[in-house]
């Protein structure tokens, strides 16, 4: 990864100055971790010129046309690394270093970013942003920057994940002392930053800062959204983690329902034995050849037909209730024609006077329309809030 870079080129300085002490074992160590963690050209050539004088303690003796190479190879890559922003030769401020090292020290990661343990994605985010921006290498060239964003990045990923956050909730720091299956091969996705690791199934810091920001030019602040390569493994459980949280949310969509239409059920299973009474007779507002005979309820004289062999109730107070079940629905019936009768001539009406001109026969026709349900309803003198 292209963050590694100045760590590889630390290490090959190192290489060659215990290769100057006459330490050829620690010289080909760090020879090979500068390999590992981003292989640089002259880091390549060191190696095979160490590997070419195994078992010699002294400095190799390289040929003339090979120094010459690596000379021209260290001033090519020094050329272009003073260019390069972010290195530790460009000036940074005594707060920038104290800042670097307030984000390596911190224990807590709600308190890195500065929220509330209940704090929402779009401030976790928010927050992420600009630290990410503060501390990105790129950024900021204070020693230790480059630590200071993977811990940041790291701190991200696992507030942002669901079943990460609840285990750093439940073990706080302590959760990255859990036993994990990290990967070591080279160009793996393995790396620390301070006491924190990154496993197979977690991005990198750099791929973070690009999946929130695109790419982006710390010269002139634009940016271009584009699609970054995921590893096919990480990639595989990320999706098996999506799945599984789109479980969870039609789980608690069910359970909400449930939990909704409960007192609908509860309130039902309590009217049950309401239901068990004796039930009314059948009636029709029309006379038809079941329902042959005609009555009037008590109250308002509502006439409704019955059939002479069902018309049977227990008592006086079964009567009353079944008469009143039928002008319950006679005026209910009744209610709603004379509402859409008003509504109706209300229309009328409206067109008649129109926008700009009244015509005035058809608005007097309109007025004179009747509502026969409605004065239906006053004969029988019964009123009601339309």
């Amino acid at each position: 990864m292209e963050v590694n870079k100045d760590e590889a080129l630390r290490c090959l300085q190192i290489s060659k100055k215990y290769l100057n002490e006459g330490n050829y074992e620690k010289s080909l160590k760090f020879a090979k971790k500068s390999i590992s963690l981003y292989e640089t050209p002259q880091g390549k050539q060191w190696l095979e010129e160490l590997e070419s004088n195994k078992g010699s303690s002294a400095k190799p003796a390289p040929s003339s046309e090979g120094m010459r190479n690596r000379k021209k190879a260290e001033k090519s890559s020094n050329t272009s690394e003073e260019n390069k922003p972010g290195l530790q030769n460009k000036p940074y401020t005594k707060e920038q270093v104290a800042e670097v090292e307030k984000i390596k020290n911190c224990k807590d990661f709600y308190e890195l970013f500065g929220i509330s343990k209940d704090a929402s994605d779009a401030e976790l985010k928010k927050a992420y942003r600009k630290l990410a921006l503060k501390f990105h290498p790129d950024k900021n060239s204070a020693p230790g920057a480059d630590e200071a964003f993977k811990v940041i990045g790291h701190a991200f990923q696992v507030l942002s994940d669901p079943d990460k956050r609840k285990q750093y909730d439940l073990y706080g720091p302590e959760m990255d002392k859990v036993p994990q299956r990290p990967t070591s091969s080279p160009g793996s996705n393995f790396g620390r930053a301070g006491q924190y690791y990154y496993y197979d199934n977690e991005l990198t810091p750099e791929e973070i800062f690009r999946m929130m920001f695109g790419d982006f030019s710390f010269a002139d602040g634009s940016r271009n959204r584009h699609f970054f390569y995921q590893h096919p493994q990480r990639q595989y459980y990320r999706q098996q983690q999506q799945h599984q949280q789109q479980h969870q949310q039609n789980d608690r969509s069910i359970l909400y329902t449930f939990l909704q239409i409960l007192p609908l059920l509860l309130l039902i299973f309590i009217s049950l034995p309401s239901f068990s009474g004796p039930s009314f007779p059948g009636y029709s507002f029309t006379p038809s050849r079941q329902y042959t005979k005609e009555a009037k309820t008590s109250q308002y004289d509502v006439p409704y037909y019955y059939d002479p062999r069902d018309y049977k109730f227990e008592n006086s107070d079964h009567l009353r209730k079944f008469e009143n079940s039928v002008e319950e629905q006679f005026f209910n019936g009744l209610i709603r024609k004379c509402e859409l009768e008003r509504r109706n001539k209300q229309a009328r009406i409206n067109n008649a006077r129109g926008l700009f001109k009244v015509d005035q026969e058809a608005l007097k026709q309109a007025s004179k329309m009747r509502t026969p349900s409605c004065e239906r309803l006053q004969q029988f003198n019964y009123h009601y809030h339309a």
